[in-house]
């Protein structure tokens, strides 16, 4: 995936649409909002390649179908490098936190 020549821009756009959009699984979650935030960086929609879910544990279920997060991508290192502007980094649940961001 490349970035799209104005990125910036419309990151900044599809963040500050959501400032006030509640939580809701499977449609303001966060998977949705990593895969809108992918959409709006390098126009490519990843959201209509996985099946919709409507609670926390078909989420889960379907996290577990594709591998769960660490076969995604996501996994806790010791180590963690800091994000360029437009990456997407994760944090699993419990690790330190360590001022690295997205």
């Amino acid at each position: 995936m490349s970035r799209l020549h104005d990125w910036p821009q419309r990151l900044d756009r599809y963040v500050a649409g959501l400032c006030d959009v509640p939580f809701a699984w499977g449609s303001a979650d966060c998977c949705q909002f990593i895969a809108g935030a992918i959409h709006a960086v390098t126009g490519d929609d990843l959201r209509a390649l996985f099946p919709a879910y409507a609670d926390e544990t078909e989420a889960n279920v379907l996290l577990d179908q594709f591998g769960g997060l660490e076969r995604r991508g996501i996994a806790a290192v010791d180590q963690p490098q800091p994000a360029e502007g437009g990456e997407v980094r994760g944090r699993v649940r419990g690790s330190p936190q360590r001022g690295q961001g997205a």
